[in-house]
């Protein structure tokens, strides 16, 4: 079998892979782009508002 031969699915499995840490490097640039966002509210009752919104999503989705 030639070493640098690669079956459908192997590839399929790579494209995968690929594709997943793509998508997280992808979640995780958005993620901080709007932490940026809150951090950067000035008016302390809207921030606050912000971070109590974040923290009821992470109750509801029981993270």
């Amino acid at each position: 079998m030639n070493k640098g031969y690669r079956t459908e699915m192997q590839q399929k499995a790579i494209t995968n892979i690929k594709s997943k840490c793509s998508k997280n490097e992808d979640l995780e640039r958005r993620l901080q782009a709007a932490m940026n966002s809150v951090m950067d509210i000035e008016d302390v009752k809207k921030k606050e508002i912000m971070v109590q919104q974040i923290e009821l999503m992470l109750k509801a989705a029981a993270i």
